[in-house]
């Protein structure tokens, strides 16, 4: 079976490719190697890349529309096999309900530039490939996870964050991730999960049971409530709670 991950040199995208193999793809992959690539194709597309600007003011650059959009669309003709993409859970609109993925998503209400975009993502995948699973995701907590409040509050004593005490998040582990991607390959699972865990957890609660004083911000998030139960019914490691993945990351 032929995989190809996009996004392979960090983040989960660096992780499944160090763990699947394959062919690895992201922006420094030399012209010609990404020629291969695309002359090659792929049984199994799994599409991690991503622009992670998440504030644009004024116009949205046009980098940023080729990065995230035109790229998935010619990632996705790769392969007449799997495509699985990396969508998030920021595609929900933040109104105090619980959102699960059969819900009808108006865009207007999807708060800011980034939840529209994967929004408009999983558009053009579900357009462009007739055996897709997208997973919308929460927080990806592992090796390669990139400097957060929550890695802050764990690696430091008393940091100071960005984020409000009632700043609420959700966890999902890379290996718990990773084991459904093996599964929903093995099995073909195909449409939208959630891949999300039981229970949010508070910036404050984080501090609570780190035992350590963090030093808040004035920027509150809210991942909003997020129904797993699609992702857990057929996968139980995610069947925790933020908590529990936050302890197994921290003793792993």
């Amino acid at each position: 079976m032929r995989i190809l991950t996009t996004g392979s040199s960090n983040g989960i995208g660096r992780y499944i490719h160090e763990q699947l193999g394959g062919m690895g793809l992201d922006k420094d992959t030399p012209v010609l190697d990404k020629k291969k690539i695309e002359n090659k194709g792929a049984d199994v597309v799994i599409h991690c890349a991503f622009n992670p600007l998440k504030e644009v003011s004024g116009c949205l650059p046009y980098g940023y529309v080729e990065d995230n959009l035109f790229f998935t669309e010619k990632m996705a003709s790769l392969t007449e096999g799997k495509f699985i993409l990396f969508s998030s859970v920021d595609v929900y609109p933040k109104d105090g309900a619980r959102h699960c993925e059969d819900e009808a998503i108006k865009i207007d209400k999807v708060s800011g530039v980034y939840g529209v975009v994967k929004l408009m993502a999983e558009c053009i995948v579900k357009e462009r490939c007739s055996n897709y699973l997208i997973l919308r995701c929460a927080s990806l907590l592992g090796k390669y996870t990139r400097n957060n409040n929550l890695l802050l509050a764990i690696k430091q004593k008393n940091p100071h964050l960005t984020l409000t005490l009632d700043s609420a998040l959700n966890y999902v582990s890379y290996d718990d991730v990773l084991g459904f991607i093996k599964y929903a390959i093995d099995k073909d699972l195909k449409g939208i999960y959630n891949v999300a865990s039981l229970k949010n957890i508070t910036i404050s609660k984080v501090s609570d049971m780190l035992r350590n004083k963090v030093y808040p911000g004035k920027y509150r998030y809210n991942v909003g409530k997020i129904d797993n139960k699609k992702v857990a019914s057929v996968f139980s490691a995610f069947k925790k709670t933020s908590k529990e993945v936050i302890n197994e990351y921290r003793n792993s």
